[in-house]
């Protein structure tokens, strides 16, 4: 899960985290997840197959190793990674 905007708290089987810009949130066989915000914050929650291969991760990068994770910041930095409205 990643914060898009506002302020979200994430609820995995009863134990509560809160979502922030400088991180994202993984699980894995959470019987339930809940997203609640007063604030009307948005969050996006990603499912998939578990590569199960190494990775490096920083904010909402998540790359094999830290020299395409450096690239991928910088390609974003640059606008080259278009955006969502």
């Amino acid at each position: 899960m990643h914060l898009i905007r506002g302020e979200v708290e994430v609820e995995l089987d009863g134990t509560r985290h809160r979502l922030s810009r400088e991180a994202a949130l993984a699980t894995h066989g959470a019987e339930e997840i809940r997203l609640m915000s007063d604030t009307f914050g948005q969050a996006v929650l990603l499912g998939g197959t578990p590569f199960r291969e190494p990775f490096v991760q920083k904010g909402p990068f998540e790359m094999h190793d830290a020299d395409q994770l450096e690239a991928v910041i910088a390609a974003h930095a640059a606008g080259k990674l278009g955006s969502i409205d």
